[in-house]
């Protein structure tokens, strides 16, 4: 009797359907970039204006914006961002963000993992 496994014949043996050359037991993060808490716009304001003053590098003012407001300190390569969001649009309390190994290839890498996704938003600070 033969006691070799069974070939897998998933997608990660073949990686041609979506023309991605990555195998799917590999890594498509590079590293965790923020770590997001969700808080009321209030507590965001006096969080943000505390650890701004106790020193800490700051990765980017807290800026407002109609349904979403977001303030950033840097902890070497990882930001903790601490936001307010409309309830009635993002549910989530918190996050974690990471930087893609490859962006051009990022979405046919998801789909050939079958992961579902929603295309990126843009998100728009002062008109850039």
């Amino acid at each position: 009797m033969d006691q070799r496994p069974e070939q897998n014949n998933t997608r990660e043996n073949d990686s041609s359907q979506h023309g991605s050359t990555m195998r799917a037991d590999q890594s498509l993060i590079d590293f965790v970039d923020h770590i997001t808490s969700v808080i009321e716009i209030d507590q965001l304001r006096s969080v943000s204006d505390a650890l701004f003053e106790s020193g800490l590098s700051q990765g980017w003012p807290l800026s407002e914006q109609p349904g979403f407001a977001t303030a950033g300190i840097r902890f070497g390569n990882l930001n903790l961002e601490l936001c307010s969001v409309d309830r009635n649009v993002n549910g989530l309390n918190n996050w974690l963000t990471f930087e893609p190994k490859n962006l051009e290839t990022l979405a046919d890498q998801l789909t050939d993992r079958d992961v579902q996704y929603d295309p990126f938003d843009a998100v728009v600070i002062h008109g850039n």
